[in-house]
C-alpha cells in the first residue's frame, strides 16, 4: 500500500495529521493512491482522488471517493470542504445485478486478485 499526498501551495503545520487520517481510511487497501488537496475559503479542498488497481494501472477510479476521505477529514476536525465540487468529468454511478457483483469476484479470484 502506497499513499502519496500532493499538497497545491504550501502544506499546513499539522500535515503528518492530515496524511495520517488519509492512511487510517484507505486502510490496507492494494495498490497506491494519492491525493490532491489544493487551498479553499474553508481551509483546504480535496481535488481529486486516484487510485491504481491491483494491476498497477494508474487512473481515477470508477467511483469517486473524495466524498469518503472528506469526511474523515472533517470527523478529525480539519478544516476541509465536505463537499467536493461536481466535475463535468466525474464518473457516473454504475447500477451492478448481484449476478453481475459475483462474475467479477469470481473473476478476481481466478485472476489471483481477490486477496484470499
Amino acid at each position: 500500500m502506497s499513499v502519496k499526498v500532493h499538497w497545491k501551495g504550501h502544506p499546513p503545520a499539522d500535515r503528518e495529521e492530515w496524511e495520517d487520517i488519509l492512511r487510517a481510511e484507505y486502510g490496507t487497501a492494494m495498490g497506491e493512491i494519492v491525493f490532491h488537496l489544493e487551498p479553499a475559503a474553508a481551509g483546504w479542498r480535496l481535488a481529486g482522488v486516484e487510485e491504481a488497481g491491483s494491476s498497477g494501472a494508474h487512473g481515477t477510479t470508477g467511483l469517486d471517493q473524495r466524498q469518503r476521505f472528506a469526511t474523515a477529514l472533517c470527523a478529525a476536525g480539519k478544516p476541509v470542504e465536505d463537499a467536493p465540487e461536481a466535475e463535468s468529468d466525474a464518473a457516473e454511478v454504475e447500477t451492478v445485478t448481484m449476478d453481475g457483483l459475483n462474475a467479477r469476484a469470481e473473476r478476481a479470484r481466478r485472476d489471483g486478485q481477490s486477496g484470499e
